[in-house]
Order: C-alpha cells, then structure tokens, then sequence
C-alpha cells in the first residue's frame, strides 16, 4: 500500500502503527518516510523494531546499521544490540550497548541491558566497567545499584552497604487520608476500584497487570494519595545519607512517575530496580487475607539480584517486608526489590511512584 504524506508525518503514523500493534502497516509507513527522508532518526529504531517484531532479523540487524551509520543514535544502536543477543553474538551485542551510552539520546535501556550483561563479566572487572560508564549513566538507579554490587564483589562491603543496606533504608509510614473519604478501610476500597478501572492496554498476564500509563491518577482517591506521597518523598530527599544517596548529584527538579500493579496467583515482578528513580514510593491498597497468614507470600522482597546477576550473592542480607493495607514504604530507587507470589486469586494491588530528577 502506497504511503503519503511528508516524512514526519509518516514517521509519526508508522511509530503510531507500531503502537497499536499493526506491523505490517507500520513497516510501510516508516520505509516510506525513510525513502523520503533518511534523516528520520526516530524511524530507523522503529522500522528495526517492527522488523524484528516480523522475525525478520537479518533485514532488521542491517536496517540498525544503515541508520547507524545515517544517523547514529543510542536507542538505535540498544537495539542493534538486541538482535545480536538474538543472535548470540553477546560480545557483539555487549559493545553495542556500551556504544549506545557514548551516542546522543540518554538510553537507560541500554545501560540496563549492559547490566544484565555483567554476569558473565569477571567480577573483579565489575568495579572498573562501572568506572567506565559516563557521568550521567553513572548517577542513576541502575548505575548506583551497579557500583554496589561492584563493591561487594570486590570486598568492600562497608562500602557497598552504604549504598544498599535492606536492614536499615526502608521506611514505613501510614497514610491517613482526608476526613471525606471515611476512614482508610473506605479510601483503600475506593483506590482500588479506581485502578481496577483502568487496566493496561497490553497486560502482560492474566494474573500480572502492571500499567505503566495509568489514567486513574486524576481520580480523587489516588490524586489525594499523590499529594502524601510526594510529600513524604520530598522530605525523605532532604536526608540523602538515609537511602544510600549520600555524595550523589541531588535533584532540584523532579517529576513523580506512577505506576499501579495487580497481581494474583503465581505472578511476580522479578528484581529489578526503578531505572531513572531517585526515591521510590510503595502504598500497598490491597492485601490478600493469606498473605498475613503465610511466611512470605505476597512479601516484598528487598535486595535480592541473584535473577539479574545469577550466581552472584551480595554482602547485604535480603529482607522480607509484609505489605500493609494503607501503608507507604519508601525505598531508594536503586534497591533491588521483587514481590512474592501470594498464591491466591485474590488480587494483591499496589501502586508506585518515583521521584524522577530532571537535570539540565
């Protein structure tokens, strides 16, 4: 099918096209716009990704280098080094990473992806391709939760506690909402129904409904829970050396980034960090009545990496937080953290929010 119009204007259709998970008429809409105009930088990741998304590997892999070579840019190049881990070229796809840092255009992906990487790295090299990263990569969740493990393979643990300790930088604190809502047993019930309403586009589960994109932060119940929950965050920045942050770049912008997750059965989140976080803020909305009764079910678990890092066993011990209906916990975005499955249909709701700093 024939594309018209200017090539931004058919850029934007195919990113769209993409979007809403129609490839075969995002495909035609990027190649035209990129026929039209091979300085649509945005384009190229898109058609290699939709390329990709066909099984076409090969002609994706090329379409990464011909944009590369264009325009070179760092989520392009990410790419690139997806399909050469596709590919099983993981050396390939580790330079490629580690390029896309160095390229214009601040690709958290690609660090995170450089990341994971690192478990098949000698970990006495660990400290030093942390070293290696630029500044700005440096001072974010991931890089942060990098140099710790850095410093706990390398022996130096005080040092790498003073970045994640479990046992001692989580802080708990209850939410007492406005007089209107009724109590919070009322207000847990409202939040509730308000995120249940406002399901992701693309779960990636049944039983695992994380929206990243949530609408229901306008609703009254969660924006009256927005309004604590940065506040706590703000005050919780003015004590850096408490979140391990101490020494590092402090924000004097921020966004707050929200997401909502449910989870029923045998779902998880698997560890991870919140990439471009500064602090991260937890409020548990819903408990399933097993969770209270089981050992760790539904737990949040903090400072476990042994998913990311296979093999590897930090000097910080893991701990097991019980979420509590109607309770924030605040943690540093850098903290290692995953959820335990709660075994039972009942839904176990959550929502995040992260300080995200702006900088200039």
């Amino acid at each position: 099918m024939r594309q018209t119009g200017s090539p931004r204007l058919l850029e934007k259709i195919g990113i769209l096209q993409e979007r809403l998970r129609r490839p075969h008429r995002a495909l035609a809409a990027l190649e035209a716009s990129l026929a039209a105009d091979p300085d649509q930088f945005q384009a190229w990741a898109e058609l290699a990704k939709v390329m990709a998304r066909l099984g076409h590997i090969g002609a994706a892999t090329a379409t990464c280098r011909t944009g590369l070579e264009q325009r070179p840019q760092a989520n392009l190049a990410r790419i690139w080094g997806n399909l050469l881990t596709v590919q099983n070229q993981p050396d390939a796809a580790r330079c490629a990473y580690r390029w896309a840092l160095d390229l214009p255009g601040f690709d958290i992906a690609a660090l995170e992806r450089l990341f994971a990487m690192q478990a098949k790295r000698n970990r006495n090299d660990w400290l030093e391709d942390f070293e290696d990263l630029p500044a700005g990569y440096q001072n974010t969740a991931i890089g942060r939760a990098w140099r710790a493990v850095a410093l706990s393979a390398a022996g130096r643990s005080d040092a790498a506690l003073a970045i994640i300790n479990p046992e001692e930088q989580p802080r708990r604190i209850p939410f007492e909402p406005p007089a209107e809502f009724g109590g919070i047993e009322a207000f847990n019930r409202r939040l509730a129904a308000e995120i249940t309403a406002d399901p992701p586009a693309y779960p990636f589960r049944d039983d695992f409904h994380l929206n990243t994109t949530p609408r229901a932060t306008n609703q009254p119940a969660w924006r009256a829970l927005l309004t604590f929950v940065r506040a706590e965050l703000e005050r919780a920045a003015l004590q850096p050396e408490c979140f391990g942050l101490t020494g590092e770049r402090r924000p004097v912008l921020a966004t707050l980034d929200c997401i909502s997750t449910v989870l029923t059965a045998n779902a998880s989140h698997r560890q991870h960090v919140h990439q471009a976080g500064y602090l991260t803020a937890i409020y548990h909305v819903q408990v399933p009545t097993i969770v209270q009764s089981e050992a760790r079910a539904g737990a949040l678990e903090l400072g476990g990496c042994d998913q990311i890092l296979p093999g590897f066993e930090p000097c910080w011990d893991r701990v097991w937080l019980k979420p509590r209906e109607g309770w924030l916990t605040l943690l540093p975005s850098h903290m290692f953290h995953d959820v335990v499955p709660t075994g039972t249909t009942t839904p176990r709701i959550s929502t995040a929010a992260d300080l995200t700093p702006v900088w200039n």
